[in-house]
């Protein structure tokens, strides 16, 4: 049932393992980034981020690994290589 919720979401979910690699997207997530989840799992997820970002990007991942969570404002790239404000 919970999978189906989050399947169904408006806004956009994924999830990370301790090597901040992707192990699930949603179809939200697909949708902004015109991914498909195939070519997202098993990536970085800073592998859609910009560069110049992700600095920072690793510091909020590193930061929700251990518990702590934040409202950020940050930028995805969608596969035709233009940013998303996210």
């Amino acid at each position: 049932m919970y999978g189906k919720i989050v399947e169904l979401a408006n806004d956009v979910m994924y999830v990370l393992n301790r090597e901040r690699i992707i192990t699930y997207v949603n179809k939200a997530m697909c949708n902004m980034t015109g991914y498909t989840p195939d070519e997202m799992i098993g990536k970085s997820l800073l592998d859609f981020i910009p560069e110049e970002i992700n600095s920072h990007a690793n510091k909020i991942i590193v930061n929700q690994h251990r518990g702590i969570s934040e409202r950020v404002e940050g930028v995805f790239l969608h596969k035709n290589g233009e940013k998303i404000d996210i």
